[in-house]
């Protein structure tokens, strides 16, 4: 075995962060920090370090839609599913188990499946999805 071969594995490492009233407002995923406005059990808005909207969640029964803040409308106007759509549409089972994810454009970006439990099977994703 050499000396200089180096390890594959990743580490992730993520922090999350708690009001007075261990309320989530925060977390920090490898070194990028999110903020969060919430009603104390939902997220509705996602910001970064300087508290600049990244992301606003559009909520019905469970989350409906979320918007990419700061894209160009062109830019959320695609034919291709990519990770630049700004318009996200999620599609949920009898369990609110998010199975699908889409764009603006109708495609799928995102799909999963789940065991009998809830727990994702598989994950087949193009966008990050915290949700």
């Amino acid at each position: 075995m050499e000396e200089n071969q180096e390890n594959s594995k990743e580490t992730h490492v993520q922090e999350n962060f708690y009001d007075t009233e261990n309320l989530h407002y925060g977390i920090e995923e490898d070194n990028v920090r999110t903020n969060f406005v919430t009603n104390g059990w939902s997220v509705f808005t996602e910001l970064d370090a300087k508290w600049k909207p990244t992301k606003r969640l559009v909520r019905g029964d469970g989350t409906v839609a979320s918007e990419e803040c700061g894209h160009d409308v062109k830019e959320c106007i695609t034919t291709e599913p990519t990770a630049f759509n700004c318009y996200h549409f999620y599609h949920q089972n009898e369990h609110r188990d998010t199975e699908y994810i889409t764009g603006s454009n109708g495609k799928i970006n995102n799909a999963y499946t789940y065991d009998a439990f809830g727990n994702i099977t598989n994950a087949e994703e193009l966008v990050k999805n915290s949700y």
